[in-house]
């Protein structure tokens, strides 16, 4: 199991997305600027977030990114479904276990205590990722009150 380096870009893109001032749109070049990131490998990740329903697109001339859904009912497991297309761990086996046992029963059997195993894992590993919504990667005081124009080149950082 390996998380892609896409899931972090992707929690960002939904923070900066949920403090945009007016929850106005964010086009994809300004969210790839401020985030120093590939504006085509960003637009991979967009792709995948309007896919999940987590955010809506807008190509008009003053369209781009939106929350879809707010970023209070927003958890880490939802990035990273989006983001992996809901494989984050994948295994297949590949009945190695036929290769040094003759017992066609005892294989079966080893082969349901992995998989179960995994299945246990992967819902534990879903559990611990829905208990953590986006809302809480944000300073309280800055969601509430400091909500900037991402758009805005001229703005300064703060």
């Amino acid at each position: 199991m390996k998380i892609s380096k896409h899931f972090e870009q992707g929690i960002y893109v939904l923070l900066i997305l949920a403090t945009q001032e007016g929850q106005g749109a964010v086009k994809s070049q300004t969210l790839s600027e401020k985030l120093e990131v590939s504006d085509s490998s960003l637009k991979k990740i967009l792709r995948k977030l309007v896919v999940a329903d987590l955010i809506t697109s807008n190509a008009s001339k003053d369209g781009g990114f939106q929350l879809n859904r707010s970023i209070e009912d927003i958890t880490l497991k939802d990035v990273i479904e989006a983001i992996s297309n809901g494989d984050v761990i994948e295994y297949e086996i590949s009945h190695l276990s036929r290769r040094i046992f003759f017992n066609d029963q005892h294989i079966k059997d080893s082969e349901m205590k992995v998989k179960q195993q995994l299945n246990y894992a992967i819902q534990a590993f879903n559990e611990k990722l829905n208990e953590l919504p986006l809302v809480e990667l944000l300073e309280d005081e800055y969601f509430k009150h400091k909500l900037v124009d991402w758009n805005d080149n001229d703005r300064t950082e703060q």
